[in-house]
């Protein structure tokens, strides 16, 4: 994955169209960019000495499978005689399918739609332009050129934003999470007493029946969920619940293992990664509950409706039951992030490298539905919360769901 900014040597013919030939020059490289790393919005600027009256700037772009570049705000303005913006269309505000005024040049494949016009996640204005090909493109080549004077120096300025999505996101995350847990163990969240306010059917007492209660916790980390369950509900191995619990980190379930509350016969602990197939070590249809306490934020949301879907088949029909809390929109965590760490609407990363997302009530009611679930409760919960200390108000917006299986 690497993103290249040049001043070709020769001048194009083409300066105000899409084009599939396969040409494009390494000549002039200006500005170099390697490696499999996301990071939002970012800044570069160069200056450049004009040996030509029609210089070519060009961006030359390969990425990885699900890796992409997007770029936005180009600028060329000439700094030895002041004066206005050079090239055409900057902000590819004045494009729709494609941008106008730019040439794209694509090696290999000659795909003309190497790059394309989107206007969600963009830094500024309605549209920006993302490199879409995969690693069997060769290099593509994207820009146009603008009218100099010999000797002049310019400042060529631009925001690039590389993100990764899918499979290649997806594996990056256990890694993040494992950092995550060898940095903080379990000294960084607090044991959910809350609970049992909002869930009373956690409550051993408050269940009805006589065969053994099943519940996991999708994302558990290191037990802050599952040991106020089991001190609460004074579990043992006479009890006839049965806890499962699994994370992506194998660094949070090798703490959890450790932890004086943990025992095999009423817990069982493994890692496993909710955005995959694989199989669960019960059987389906055998889960009373299913618990995903501000997991689902954590995952990019092109896997929810998988990671949902493969969950409910594990719920008992008719009765199994999915409890769930999570980030809502316009939280204060939402606020608080800036702009160059958001991937796309609505979704950021973290400097840890962990994602967080947050969700609207429609959104999560129709994800929850046509994955075969029956609304039961779907609410805001607002709340002020004031650290008097550090006098802070914090106004948080959090999403509580229960819906059972059909």
């Amino acid at each position: 994955m690497s993103f290249s900014l040049y001043l070709a040597s020769t001048t194009t013919t083409t300066s105000s169209a899409t084009t599939t030939g396969c040409i494009g020059s390494f000549n002039g490289s200006l500005n170099y960019i390697n490696g499999g790393s996301t990071f939002g919005w970012t800044q570069f600027s160069k200056t450049y000495t004009a040996a030509k009256t029609q210089p070519y700037l060009s961006f030359g772009m390969e990425t990885d499978n699900n890796r992409f570049f997007f770029l936005d705000d180009v600028s060329v303005v000439d700094i030895t005689v002041p004066g206005p913006q050079l090239l055409d269309n900057p902000g590819f505000e004045n494009s729709t399918t494609v941008a106008t005024g730019w040439t794209t040049q694509s090696a290999g494949c000659c795909n003309a739609n190497a790059v394309q016009i989107i206007t969600t996640g963009c830094r500024s204005g309605t549209n920006c332009v993302q490199y879409q090909c995969g690693p069997e493109v060769t290099y593509s080549f994207f820009g146009q050129d603008f009218a100099a004077a010999i000797g002049h120096t310019y400042n060529i300025s631009f925001y690039l934003k590389a993100t990764g999505t899918g499979e290649t996101l997806k594996s990056d995350l256990p890694s993040a999470w494992n950092r995550f847990y060898n940095v903080h163990e379990n000294k960084f969240f607090k044991d959910r007493q809350w609970l049992f306010t909002e869930f009373p059917e956690l409550l051993v007492s408050n269940t009805n029946t006589e065969q053994v209660l099943n519940i996991l916790e999708v994302g558990c980390g290191v037990g802050n969920s599952i040991f106020p369950i089991i001190r609460t509900n004074n579990i043992n191995s006479n009890s006839n619940v049965f806890l499962y619990c699994c994370d992506y980190s194998s660094t949070a379930i090798d703490i959890l293992k450790q932890t004086s509350d943990y025992n095999t016969k009423y817990c069982h602990g493994f890692v496993y990664d909710i955005t995959s197939s694989n199989p669960m070590p019960f059987e389906e249809n055998s889960l009373d509950f299913i618990l995903m306490i501000f997991v689902l934020s954590a995952i990019d949301p092109s896997q929810h409706d998988h990671v949902i879907k493969n969950l409910v088949k594990y719920l008992k029909p008719g009765r199994g039951k999915l409890l769930f809390r999570d980030y809502g929109l316009y939280d204060m965590a939402q606020l608080r992030f800036k702009n160059d760490k958001c991937i796309e609407k609505n979704l950021y990363a973290r400097s840890d490298g962990t994602l967080t997302y947050f969700f609207q009530q429609d959104q999560l009611d129709e994800l929850f539905t046509r994955n075969g679930l029956t609304k039961e409760q779907n609410l805001i919960d607002r709340r002020l919360q004031v650290n008097r200390s550090r006098q802070l108000k914090m106004y948080r917006i959090w999403l509580q769901c229960k819906y059972i299986k059909a």
